[in-house]
């Protein structure tokens, strides 16, 4: 994996070299410029970019359709895609493209710093969700203003209803436990911190009891890791 980030920008982007071009003289990003869409789909099947940058106008949604087919294609989100708005959108346009699979929309005036970040935010989230999807232990990740961004399938599978997931991650777990784990997750931890007892919100799952730890990540984001409890007793049912 290379150790900046590379970005590859689309053949309809280009044009717009106004609200892409510092990147190239940045030396924190690699930057290519993708010829068409078919060029586009290799790229993607390769994996050799780790941000796919786009141009946000009316007619982005037959692009943002191309990008999803590539995406079903693969059987994978990654790599993330961020759109630049190159003009005025419809009210319902970031509805569809979040549909389609935009993972966020940067508007006008931008600049080479939120720029950046932006990239770097991306690039890290999806290496942290490709970690999650493969890992047998329940993982959620949360952004800095507590919410669910992510949860992995381990913990989908803990879930009577796995498809609908509350707005605010402490609203997985029951009333009596949620101050607990506020106080807890309050100081940074690099490393997960020590296991707590709680119980899965009655609504999610029977009150279901699990063992909660956490981890602070960078950007004041967290990752939860969430093992069942089994009971003994329960063995024999």
């Amino acid at each position: 994996m290379n150790a900046k980030p590379s970005v590859l920008v689309t053949s309809e982007m280009a044009s717009f070299r106004e609200l892409w071009g510092p990147l190239l003289d940045s030396p924190d990003i690699a930057v290519e410029v993708c010829s068409d869409w078919a060029a586009l789909s290799e790229h993607l099947t390769k994996r050799e970019f780790q941000v796919v940058i786009f141009a946000v106008a009316e007619s982005s949604a037959e692009s943002a359709h191309h990008i999803a087919q590539a995406r079903e294609t693969l059987g994978t989100s990654f790599p993330p895609l961020l759109g630049l708005v190159t003009a005025p959108v419809p009210a319902d346009l970031n509805h569809q493209l979040t549909r389609f699979g935009i993972d966020d929309v940067l508007t006008q005036p931008i600049d080479l710093t939120l720029l950046t970040w932006k990239i770097e935010q991306m690039t890290r989230a999806k290496r942290l969700e490709r970690w999650a999807v493969s890992s047998p232990d329940g993982l959620i990740i949360a952004d800095s203003d507590q919410k669910i961004t992510f949860a992995n399938p381990a913990f989908r599978s803990l879930l009577n209803s796995p498809e609908h997931l509350p707005f605010n991650v402490f609203d997985l777990f029951e009333d009596e436990d949620r101050e607990s784990l506020r106080l807890a997750t309050e100081s940074a931890r690099p490393k997960f911190s020590p296991p707590l007892r709680v119980k899965l919100s009655g609504a999610l799952h029977a009150q279901q009891e699990v063992e909660v730890t956490h981890m602070s990540l960078s950007d004041h984001s967290m990752v939860l890791s969430v093992r069942p409890i089994i009971h003994f007793h329960e063995l024999d049912h």
